[in-house]
């Protein structure tokens, strides 16, 4: 192995990432090959958890670290607009005493601005001594280095996971998600992470992008940027500046790729989703129906809602809980455009009351009055919360 490494049998491949909406590349990943000279081209599933448990690892990202810095520094002195590309880095790196110091010698050496290599870290690498991990990447990320969390949600403490770490982006592999295409289950649990990820301020990559449907999908819930076989496959870096050549003007300027990722404007309102915060022991004793909901291109979704509600409208939590999207549909057609506009659009407005009739059943119809409040949002999305009461039933 390390005379391999000496040969450079070892060779950076590079994907990009894709913003959704304009097609434009605001990143990518460096990834490893193989060259063996008797087995041919060797992917990391051939060889990574060797490395790992015989500690070459450390090695091995080491150089991967170095190619993607001499590489971004080349593209640097040729005067390309350069993007974030990010690197894996292993527990077993972020327990070396040496690893700070490698890391950041590297990006002073080439000088390169650490928010150009991003640094991958697998939700696992936290499960044992979290705290001494913990303490890196806090040093890390105060010299300016961007920490990914690579393969959210496939643990078990995920969401646990955010309310301690610090972490720049959440990227989710679809892979992980079994029956994503066969059923609405695994759309279901991603939408409602990227909408949570999306009121925490975090940015979502979703990687293992294969076909048009995906892409459609990823759209429709938010999500901006993509990394997968769709775009591309890894490429080996002359193949990927020939591609970059020949999409130059999808390439994105980097000082504009951070709003790529970021979702400006929004409050920071981590409460919401904390359960034990002062605000949900309130929402959740609160008598009268209450609701949070999100708006968003003319849809209004049910977030959160307290066991009054529930027994306001006669609605099993469990049929809504995942099906309470397009919540406009079973608002009245004649009080559905009021409904809207009276809607407040920031928090300079004063609560709004609306009376208006809802479907709660296929023959049933009941009278509700609702005040609403902003809470947060910006131009393409807001967060409101709602009491409601009921006037009377309505038949059908």
């Amino acid at each position: 192995m390390n005379q391999a490494l000496k040969e450079r049998q070892f060779e950076i491949y590079l994907q990009p990432k894709v913003h959704l909406i304009t097609n434009e590349i605001v990143g990518a990943e460096s990834l490893v090959r193989w060259n063996h000279p008797t087995l041919g081209l060797l992917a990391p599933g051939s060889f990574i958890t060797i490395f790992e448990e015989n500690g070459f690892i450390t090695k091995l990202d080491a150089f991967v670290w170095e190619e993607t810095c001499r590489l971004l520094r080349k593209w640097l002195n040729e005067g390309r607009n350069i993007f974030p590309i990010s690197v894996n880095v292993s527990r077993l790196d972020l327990l070396d005493s040496s690893f700070f110091q490698t890391i950041t010698s590297l990006v002073k050496k080439y000088g390169i601005n650490p928010k150009m290599l991003n640094l991958e870290l697998t939700e696992t690498a936290y499960v044992k001594r979290y705290d001494e991990i913990k303490l890196v990447t806090d040093k890390l990320r105060d010299y300016g280095f961007s920490i990914h969390m690579d393969d959210f949600g496939s643990g078990y403490s995920a969401l646990n996971m955010l309310q301690d770490i610090a972490v720049d982006t959440l990227k989710i592999d679809l892979n992980f998600m079994s029956g994503f295409a066969e059923s609405g289950r695994g759309r279901n649990i991603l939408s409602s992470v990227i909408r949570m990820a999306k009121w925490l301020g975090l940015p979502v990559v979703i990687e293992g992008v294969e076909n048009e449907e995906q892409v459609a999908f990823l759209k429709s819930i938010g999500c901006t940027v993509g990394q997968g076989y769709y775009f591309s496959k890894p490429l080996p870096v002359d193949k990927f500046v020939q591609s970059l050549k020949e999409n130059e003007q999808k390439v994105k300027p980097s000082e504009q790729i951070e709003s790529s990722f970021s979702p400006n404007g929004l409050v920071n309102i981590e409460d919401f989703w904390s359960p034990t915060s002062a605000f949900n022991l309130l929402f959740n004793t609160l008598q009268e129906a209450s609701a949070i909901y999100e708006y968003h291109d003319n849809n209004l979704e049910l977030l959160r809602a307290n066991n009054s509600y529930y027994e306001l409208l006669g609605i099993q939590r469990e049929n809504l809980y995942f099906a309470g999207t397009h919540l406009l549909d079973y608002i009245h057609s004649e009080d559905r455009e009021q409904f809207v506009m009276n809607l407040p659009i920031d928090e300079s407005m004063s609560p709004v009351k609306h009376t208006f009739r809802r479907l709660v059943s296929a023959d049933r119809m009941i009278c509700l009055h609702s005040q609403v409040h902003f809470l947060a949002g910006d131009s393409e999305r807001k967060l409101y919360y709602a009491s409601i009461s009921k006037i009377q039933v309505v038949a059908d």
